[in-house]
């Protein structure tokens, strides 16, 4: 595995085996492709956060921004710090599909119970 980028709460991480993309923050891990990871940047980097804190402040939940993430019902839910976080991470420069395939890997692996 090759560390793509990483915040305090969250990393990117490639898997040469697999051809995918490994997105983890705070206790999530969601397994991408290029194409996905791309989407989902694109999706979070149009988001006005701001907006949604201000339209969301007197909802019972802590985390006010709540991220489709392309699952029914599942959703990120973030408060304004992460969700800046969140962006940083996926503020990755001269990221490519050829990333993922590349031989400079660890051999890092984790196992699924």
């Amino acid at each position: 595995m090759k560390i793509l980028n990483s915040t305090p709460h969250g990393q990117i991480f490639a898997c040469p085996c697999h051809n995918l993309l490994n997105l983890e923050f705070g206790n999530i891990l969601i397994k991408l492709n290029y194409d996905e990871l791309s989407r989902l940047t694109d999706y979070v980097n149009s988001i006005d956060y701001v907006y949604y804190l201000e339209l969301n402040d007197k909802a019972a939940n802590r985390r006010k921004i709540l991220l489709d993430i392309g699952f029914r019902d599942i959703f990120f839910a973030l408060n304004g710090d992460e969700f800046m976080e969140l962006k940083r991470l996926l503020s990755m420069k001269n990221m490519s599909e050829d990333t993922v395939t590349s031989d400079n890997f660890n051999s890092n692996k984790i196992n699924l119970n």
